[in-house]
């Protein structure tokens, strides 16, 4: 894994929000100074015991992205699932895909 994974880590987690390493010059410096560039319709989905990266952070995501634009996005906190299971867990199939399948049909209709 390259070390610009952890020093962008890093820098996020001291700012308290998304924050490029390398200055990139197609994504801004801070994600949150500005509502994004883009529409797209954002569907967050977190495992509950997650705590590689907590459920509260993409709560207060969605906040704010809700805050830009009310109705358009979504957030799905998934009870008892962790940080990767929540894409290959044993219930996955179960309790996550159909949800995923849905928050994409809602964005269709735009």
């Amino acid at each position: 894994m390259p070390t610009s994974f952890f020093r962008q880590i890093s820098r996020c987690v001291k700012a308290g929000h998304l924050v490029t390493v390398d200055g990139a010059a197609d994504l801004p410096a801070d994600a949150v100074a500005a509502p994004p560039r883009n529409r797209p319709r954002w569907t967050l989905v977190a495992g509950s015991a997650n705590r590689c990266f907590l459920p509260s952070s993409q709560r207060r995501t969605h906040e704010w992205l809700e805050r830009l634009e009310p109705g358009r996005h979504a957030f799905i906190e998934l009870p008892g699932y962790t940080h990767l299971d929540v894409f290959f867990g044993r219930d996955a199939h179960r309790d996550v895909y159909p949800r995923v399948v849905e928050a994409l049909r809602a964005g269709t209709s735009e």
